[in-house]
């Protein structure tokens, strides 16, 4: 019987983290913000990152069961979800007058593509720097 590892990045985590758990958090919406499928995509397109990125190492290429960095993982993960929602908003933009009134609720792009600028370099910088010191640790070893 295998372990379930105690650092696997779940869905639930993630949605507590993005403050996402029920509908109730998102009153606008009253529904979850993200799908688990799009959750699940976002997690394993910086597993992606990861593995693909250079340094490209043989002994440490990771799967979601495998990646023992949940934090920073789950970091690439909202930004992946942020940019995703960025581009939902700004394919739905549309205002709306009525009356003396605009409506504009989808309006949200640029604070999104902001957020995901942000968390996408922190979990990109924290890849270079996580790879440099394997890549050290690797060449010199310790003592």
């Amino acid at each position: 019987m295998s372990e379930v590892n105690p650092k696997l990045l779940t869905t639930d985590y993630l949605r507590l983290v993005l403050r996402d758990q029920t509908p109730a958090d998102n009153l606008l919406l009253d529904d979850h913000e993200f799908d688990d499928a799009e959750i699940n995509n976002a997690i394993e397109q910086c597993i992606d990152i990861w593995n693909e990125g250079p340094p490209v190492f043989c002994n440490h290429q990771y799967d979601r069961s495998t990646f023992p960095w949940r934090y920073y993982l789950a970091i690439g993960a909202c930004s992946k979800l942020m940019r995703s929602a960025a581009l939902r908003f700004q394919r739905n933009t549309l205002q709306v007058n009525v009356g003396q009134a605009a409506v504009d609720d989808q309006n949200k792009a640029g604070a999104y593509m902001n957020l995901f600028k942000q968390l996408d370099a922190e979990f990109r910088e924290w890849v270079l720097h996580k790879k440099i010191e394997i890549q050290q640790t690797e060449c010199w070893g310790s003592v």
